[in-house]
This record gives structure tokens, sequence and C-alpha cells, in this order.
């Protein structure tokens, strides 16, 4: 390994930075449109698996109401 010095200049250090943060942001942007994505997927999910709660719901308190009505 050499013992020359590296000399950087202030602005080189700060190019280096901003490029370090730049990419910072760029992953968090993939990371959240990546969970936003998933969100919505768990949510058509959720949303479907309620509406057929909802129907099956509805199905036994009109089979109760029937089964009332008979006796």
């Amino acid at each position: 390994m050499s013992d020359t010095p590296v000399h950087l200049t202030a602005g080189q250090i700060a190019n280096a930075e901003i490029a370090a943060l730049r990419q910072q942001i760029i992953d968090g942007k993939n990371s959240f449109n990546g969970l936003a994505e998933q969100h919505s997927k768990l949510e058509s999910k959720f949303n479907k698996l309620f509406s057929a709660y909802s129907a099956n719901e509805s199905e036994l308190v009109k089979a109760k109401q029937d089964f009332e009505s008979l006796n």
C-alpha cells in the first residue's frame, strides 16, 4: 500500500455526500412504492373478504328471521 496522501477538496466531499443522500432518497422512494403496492393488494383482499363476510352475515340474519317466523 502506498503512503501517498490523498487530498480531497471540500467540494469533492460535499458531492460525495450529496450523491450518498440522493441514493438514500431513491432507495427510500423505491421501498415506499413497493410497500404502497403491497398495501393496495392487501387492502383489496381485505375488502373482498369483508364483502364476503357481510354477505354471509346478511344470509345468516335472513335465515334466522325465516326460522323464527316458522315458530
